[in-house]
């Protein structure tokens, strides 16, 4: 698997969990620390809410893609560190 798909694939699988402060803007993510706008060609691969005090390393919390599953893929990651 190219490593650039598993971020892609990883949180969507787990982008059906509720979300306690849900986005209706696929392109943004908002936290107490910062707002993200992705670009218009990018399409929401998953998002989740994690609680920043309790993570023990690097987590993901919200990716993006463009030209998913082809060759020339791009992908935005947000991730939060402990």
């Amino acid at each position: 698997m190219k490593p650039l798909l598993a971020p892609f694939l990883f949180l969507a699988l787990i982008a059906a969990a509720p979300s306690p402060a849900p986005t209706y803007d696929p392109r943004s993510y908002d936290d107490e620390a910062m707002h993200y706008q992705a670009p218009a060609d990018y399409i929401l691969g998953g998002r989740q809410s994690v609680d920043s005090t309790k993570i023990d390393k690097s987590t993901t919390v919200a990716v993006w893609a463009k030209f998913p599953g082809q060759a020339n893929q791009r992908t935005i990651t947000i991730s939060l560190e402990p």
